[in-house]
Parts: C-alpha cells; structure tokens; sequence
C-alpha cells in the first residue's frame, strides 16, 4: 500500500526498520498529503458502485485515491476503473 501511496506522490519515502521489538515503517510525509485514513468495515463493491464510494470518501472529483483489495492485488480506484473489477476497499488518501 506504501508503494502505491508512494507512486501516487502522497509521501516521499519509506523504510521498513527491524528491530528486536517487531520493528516500525518510518514515512517521510510530503505537502500533498492533507488526509488518510483506513475504512472499515471493510466493504466489498463492484466495479459499477467505484464512483459511489469516491463520493462518498474524496473531497472532488479527481481529488485523491482510495486503495481496494481486488484478485489483482492493491489498487487504487482509477485502475479498478480501467479494469473494471471490484473489491475490499481498504483506504483513502487525499
């Protein structure tokens, strides 16, 4: 999810750091990021409800991502589009 937030220029880096505690995820946040949140429950929709739920959890049209669990592994809502499949949302970031 990390790496699709990251892609998508929500944050800058990030490290995985392993310690003897069980370890920590260190994120260096960028000006872009103003929220993000996980959604529960975890709801299932289809590829046709996707604009509904963007709605629902964006701020604007075109504004941010929410992250979905889909057969395709994680993806955020406009590959889900492009792809037409559902899945678990999981997320949004705007």
């Amino acid at each position: 999810m990390l790496e699709i937030i990251k892609k998508n220029g929500y944050i800058d880096n990030f490290e995985i750091i392993n310690d003897v505690r069980g370890g920590f995820v260190k994120i260096e946040i960028n000006e872009h990021m103003n929220k993000c949140k996980s959604i529960r429950p975890r709801m299932s929709i289809k590829a046709g409800d996707i604009v509904k739920y963007e709605k629902r959890y964006l701020p604007a049209f075109g504004f941010g991502i929410i992250l979905l669990s889909t057969n395709k592994g994680v993806i955020t809502n406009e590959e889900a589009k492009k792809l037409m499949i559902g899945g678990n949302l999981l997320a949004y970031v705007y």
